[in-house]
C-alpha cells in the first residue's frame, strides 16, 4: 500500500497534490519527492504544492525539518505550499521550527495552512490569475 500518493492536480499540471495516509514514513516521503521530481521534469516555473494530510498517524521523527529541507532545495521551482488538515498542533510546531532560527526560509517560501483541498484550490485560483494579470 502506497502510504503518500502524488499527482498533477489541475489540468494545467502547475500543481501537485500529495496525499499523505497513516503509516507514512520518510522513506514514504522520499521516494514521493523523487517522483513529484520525475512527473515535474524539467519544468521552469513555479509548481504549487497542496499537501493533503490525511494520517491521523504521528508524523516521524525529524519529518518537519525534512519537509523543511525539501521546500528549501526546490526553491527555484517551488510555488505556494499548501497544507490541509495539518491541525493545530502539527502547525504549531511548523511555526515555531521555521520562525526566528529559520527566518530567511519563511521569507523565501510562501507556506499556508488550510482545512480543505477547496480552500487550497481557492487559494490557488487567485494565486494563478494574480501570475498570468498582474496589478501593477
Amino acid at each position: 500500500m502506497m502510504t503518500i500518493t502524488i499527482q498533477w492536480d489541475n489540468p494545467k499540471h502547475s500543481v501537485i497534490r500529495m496525499e499523505f495516509e497513516d503509516g507514512w514514513t520518510l522513506r514514504d516521503l522520499h521516494r514521493a519527492v523523487r517522483e513529484s521530481n520525475a512527473i515535474t521534469g524539467k519544468e521552469k516555473r513555479a509548481i504549487d504544492m497542496i499537501l493533503v494530510w490525511k494520517s491521523q498517524s504521528p508524523v516521524p521523527p525529524n519529518a518537519i525539518r525534512y519537509i523543511k529541507n525539501l521546500i528549501s532545495r526546490g526553491k527555484n521551482r517551488s510555488g505556494i505550499n499548501i497544507f490541509v488538515g495539518t491541525g493545530a498542533i502539527f502547525e504549531s510546531f511548523w511555526q515555531l521550527f521555521t520562525s526566528r532560527r529559520y527566518d530567511m526560509f519563511v521569507r523565501d517560501h510562501e507556506i499556508v495552512f488550510v482545512e480543505t483541498i477547496e480552500e487550497a484550490r481557492k487559494i490557488l485560483a487567485r494565486e494563478h490569475m494574480e501570475r498570468t494579470n498582474p496589478v501593477w
